[in-house]
């Protein structure tokens, strides 16, 4: 319990610091979706009904996907290079 709380405020700060990538649903539909699937589900178990943060961590970690698409560690469906 207490390490969630840490992990809250540790994210809670990181939001009024930074911006995650505030992807829209144009964004998300170009991403593997069998990934953006796991994404939310990961998030959604992390955060639970707290939706603010489930939406940042789902950003980040769209973000994250996003990156390892452009530099060409994983193709544009979600396959293995």
């Amino acid at each position: 319990m207490r390490r969630s709380l840490l992990a809250a405020a540790a994210l809670a700060l990181l939001i009024s610091t930074a911006s995650a990538g505030d992807f829209r649903a144009a964004d998300i539909a170009k991403l593997p979706q069998d990934k953006v699937a796991v994404i939310k589900a990961n998030c959604a178990k992390e955060w639970g009904d707290n939706f603010r943060l489930r939406e940042y961590c789902e950003d980040l970690k769209y973000e994250a996907l996003q990156n390892l698409i452009s530099r060409g560690s994983i193709g544009p469906k979600g396959e293995r290079l």
